[in-house]
């Protein structure tokens, strides 16, 4: 049950102040958004569009809970809890730093490639196993080679490098 009754076409006002008429039950426009629900006796609610809209552009904005430093807070607890996990040297590096670094990374710290931000999957922090020092951020690709290369034997790895680099700087026919 919804704790205020919200009818349609009636004006309603939302507990954060803003007033609107509400649409026909399931429709939403720039003012009202509907939410789907089944708990609800008919099947969602509305909410305020206006706060968020204004939720989302503060969280686009990088303030808040939900912006930049919300993402670099629950990025951190998350490589602590692997590190833990995976017996490896958690990353060191404060909240603001991780912010700052996200900030101006464009680039892969590996590759030298474009770091995309905007798509899935997000870069992936870089740091040092051993001594948890940070390195920056790489692309998936990078990530995912330089894992694999952790697993061989020097030798192996020597070997693997220089067959890519061979096979890399060939064109193809």
């Amino acid at each position: 049950m919804t704790p205020f009754k919200q009818y349609e076409f009636m004006k309603f006002r939302f507990p954060c102040g803003h007033s609107v008429v509400l649409p026909a039950r399931g429709k939403s426009n720039p003012f009202v958004y509907w939410c789907a629900n089944r708990t609800y006796k008919h099947g969602g609610t509305w909410r305020c569009g206006i706060c968020i809209r204004q939720h989302m552009q503060t969280r686009r904005a990088g303030s808040g809970p939900d912006g930049l430093t919300g993402w670099a807070i629950i990025l951190l607890r998350s490589l602590k809890y692997h590190s833990q996990m995976g017996g490896y040297a958690a990353p060191k590096i404060s909240i603001a730093g991780l912010v700052r670094l996200r900030k101006y990374s464009r680039r892969c710290a590996l590759t030298g490639r474009p770091l995309d931000w905007s798509q899935s999957p997000l870069p992936h922090l870089h740091h040092d196993h051993k001594t948890g020092e940070v390195i920056g951020f790489v692309c998936r690709l990078a990530n995912v080679i330089d894992g694999m290369l952790a697993k061989l034997t020097p030798q192996e790895r020597k070997t693997f490098l220089e067959h890519s680099l061979l096979d890399f700087g060939k064109e193809s026919e």
